[in-house]
């Protein structure tokens, strides 16, 4: 199977065969930071069909981590069991989706904004290769369905930056020197926001 050709063209050929994906359709993929035997880097193209990369990370506090022992110490049952279905049926995600499409909006300030950023990251000295224009695209359609969550029709600057660093860390490539001196895509992607912010700002 031809994986960027399923997250792209949302079909895969078989045999010589085309068939179509069903919709919705996506793919969730794991990453353990620590143990890397066996296993292979994604090409950047392939990393550059993934809308977002999540970093989980640890407990931030130490409530945190005693929230987790708390949590475990009595149980008697698998986790999962403590989860409920939210959707009923498929359709019921493509509407949204379809919803949030259309009725959603992105005012020309802010899609300026998103350029600007997704722009400038190839521009800085840091990083040998930056976010492209479907990173643009995930960005805004990121942003808009974190507007559609706050209850809102229509996407502020905040909302672009809430998503940002989860749909543009795993397409900055930093400089070997770079990674070298601990510099991670996270803190390339504060500084791009926040000097485009400052440059929208003026602007309007």
């Amino acid at each position: 199977m031809n994986e960027q050709q399923a997250m792209q063209e949302k079909e895969v050929t078989i045999g010589g065969v085309t068939y179509a994906l069903n919709e919705p359709f996506f793919v969730i993929a794991t990453q353990n930071p620590i143990e890397q035997e066996g296993t292979y880097p994604l090409p950047e193209a392939q990393l550059d069909r993934f809308a977002m990369k999540i970093k989980m990370g640890y407990p931030e506090t130490l409530e945190d981590e005693i929230e987790v022992l708390d949590l475990h110490e009595l149980r008697s049952t698998d986790p999962i069991n403590d989860f409920h279905t939210v959707i009923e049926e498929p359709q019921q995600i493509c509407e949204m989706q379809n919803i949030i499409a259309e009725e959603v909006t992105v005012p020309p300030l802010v899609k300026q904004y998103i350029a600007d950023v997704v722009r400038y990251t190839r521009a800085r000295e840091e990083v040998s290769w930056g976010a492209s224009p479907r990173a643009g695209i995930f960005l805004m359609k990121t942003a808009k369905a974190f507007t559609a969550c706050s209850g809102r029709n229509v996407i502020q600057v905040e909302d672009v930056e809430n998503v940002a660093c989860a749909v543009l860390n795993h397409r900055i490539i930093l400089k070997s020197e770079m990674v070298i001196e601990g510099v991670k895509p996270e803190d390339i992607i504060r500084t791009v926001l926040e000097i485009t912010r400052k440059s929208v700002t003026k602007s309007a």
